[in-house]
């Protein structure tokens, strides 16, 4: 037999053989029932949490979430959003993204800008402008404290309740 179609005939028989030892996928029935969920995200004011919970369904083909007032569903593609659909939820709650998945239902997770402490020195006296016309000269300096806003992500607890 030539070399190349022997390589050739042993990988097609190793990538066979190969999906028989494979795990089965895990099927969307396995994921059928009610969960609870609930998380604690930080808010854009400083210190702030909101907290968030609710239930949500699988069942078929299909995702329902239940939420409280601090939320809204994402219906259609809203500031690059996906839309909910079938298999993902997109819920806005006070500012967070937070996303549920039909074929994982306990990777449920929040998208927040959160802000976040830092400090700087800056000058708090600075010596008389010299007659030189040079630019004045910091002589005593303070830590200022300020934020900036980043984005993060946090987890969302999900229990099965049947």
């Amino acid at each position: 037999m030539n070399r190349p179609i022997a390589l050739l005939v042993s990988f097609a028989i190793a990538a066979c053989g190969g999906a028989r030892h494979a795990p089965p996928a895990e099927s969307s029935a396995s994921n059928e029932g009610v969960y609870e969920f609930s998380a604690t995200i930080p808010t854009r004011q400083p210190g702030q949490t909101l907290r968030v919970s609710g239930s949500f369904s699988v069942f078929d083909d299909s995702l329902y979430v239940q939420h409280g007032n601090e939320c809204y569903q994402v219906a259609s593609g809203a500031s690059g959003v996906p839309p909910s659909t079938g298999t993902v939820a997109n819920l806005y709650c006070g500012g967070a993204l937070v996303t549920f998945d039909r074929r994982n239902p306990t990777s449920a997770k929040w998208l927040a800008t959160v802000p976040v402490p830092k400090q700087r020195n800056v000058c708090a006296e600075y010596e008389p402008r010299p007659a030189s016309g040079n630019n004045p000269r910091c002589i005593r300096q303070r830590v200022e404290s300020y934020y900036t806003y980043e984005q993060r992500t946090g987890v969302v607890q999900v229990k099965r309740i049947t």
